[in-house]
């Protein structure tokens, strides 16, 4: 006794697959700026932690060696108040300190804090939502 088997096979239409793929390219188109910004906010996020241990590491200087607000500290002095192996001491680099973006730090007096480079500003200033909250962000109260 043949049994006779009535297999049709059947596969994924041309349109079900263009579906799909277009289902699969809007989720992308939705999801990868939404990556971008959140990695530029967490890049902005660490540049202010660096500058404040910056500040930090200044001001510790200035106490042990009882020197005045308005003396400007040189890298060379703040490294040894920074903890070896992370990433700010990484970031001195020949006499200078570069932030994350790789931008140069500049010396500036104790009674001043330490300012973000201006082409950093400006490469992460677009996803911290205009002038004004980039300003609150980055704590310049005018």
């Amino acid at each position: 006794m043949l049994k006779t088997f009535n297999c049709k096979r059947r596969g994924f239409t041309i349109v079900e697959i263009m579906i799909v793929v277009s289902i699969i390219a809007l989720l992308a188109a939705i999801a990868i700026p939404n990556f971008v910004r959140a990695r530029k906010r967490s890049q902005a996020a660490s540049i202010l932690v660096t500058f404040r241990t910056i500040d930090d590491a200044k001001a510790q200087y200035a106490l042990e060696n009882k020197v005045d607000g308005s003396t400007t500290i040189i890298w060379q002095e703040q490294v040894g108040y920074m903890k070896k192996g992370s990433p700010l001491y990484s970031m001195y680099v020949a006499g200078t300190v570069v932030d994350l973006l790789g931008n140069p730090v500049d010396d500036k007096p104790l009674d001043q804090p330490t300012t973000i480079p201006a082409a950093t500003r400006a490469a992460l200033d677009d996803v911290l939502g205009g002038t004004a909250a980039a300003d609150e962000f980055w704590g310049i109260h005018k």
